[in-house]
């Protein structure tokens, strides 16, 4: 019998059958595209499983990656899994909400990464794993972006991926803090549906945006398209 709350990588494994966030095309795809080939320092904001800390520490060899979770289960998940990699002696697993992680900084990152809470509408149960992860009565985008502001040293990189609407949202407090939109893909799970999230990168470097876009799904296949395949073929097991 397949045990799903195990997701096999090519080069490492997931566990994340209590984590309140399940492994999803979202991190992946946010892991695979953020490039850290520089980087010393890398934080993870709400890193849940584990998933994208993982997968920057197998991008870089040298870089130190650091992964902030306050909800427990999906903390101790994070820190198994960590553990269990191959670059166990590179990341360090924080339980702690971000809020409280910024108050105690003693370093600046080269890269800050997150897939971050969107909903906004109504108030989640505090009992709630899943809505802690989800919903920005924890971490609101102010929130998230003062703590990059905070924490991004004046090279870095600031990567995220959202809703559309909620992606233009943060793209507009950024700016507030002189963080730059450098680098957006607008992506669609098929040809014939529209954008359904947006990947971006942020610096505080004011260049001009590049805009791609990308489809997940190839129409009428069933399969990932040749484009999300090329991103993520480092990862999964069977790409």
């Amino acid at each position: 019998m397949t045990d799903h709350s195990v997701f096999h990588f090519k080069k490492f494994q997931i566990t994340h059958g209590n984590s309140a966030m399940k492994i999803g095309t979202d991190s992946v795809l946010l892991g695979a595209w953020a490039d850290v080939t520089r980087d010393r320092y890398i934080l993870d904001i709400g890193t849940g499983s584990g998933l994208i800390a993982i997968m920057l520490a197998q991008k870089n060899p040298s870089a130190e990656i650091i992964g902030v979770e306050i909800e427990r289960k999906a903390f101790e998940e994070a820190f198994k899994n960590a553990n269990n990699c191959p670059w166990s002696d590179r990341i360090i697993m924080i339980h702690s909400s971000i809020q409280e992680f910024v108050i105690k900084k003693s370093n600046s990152y080269d890269t800050i990464i997150t897939n971050p809470p969107f909903f906004n509408s109504g108030v989640p149960s505090l009992e709630s794993g899943r809505a802690r992860a989800r919903h920005t009565h924890f971490l609101s985008h102010t929130e998230l972006i003062e703590v990059v502001d905070n924490l991004l040293g004046s090279k870095g990189k600031f990567y995220c991926i959202l809703p559309p609407g909620e992606a233009e949202n943060i793209i507009e407090l950024a700016k507030y803090k002189q963080l730059h939109l450098n680098h957006v893909v607008h992506l669609s799970p098929t040809e014939k549906k529209p954008n359904h999230r947006t990947l971006m990168k942020f610096s505080r470097n004011r260049l001009k945006t590049v805009k791609e876009s990308m489809v997940i799904n190839a129409s009428g296949s069933g399969e990932y398209s040749r484009d999300y395949k090329s991103l993520t073929k480092d990862f999964y097991l069977y790409m």
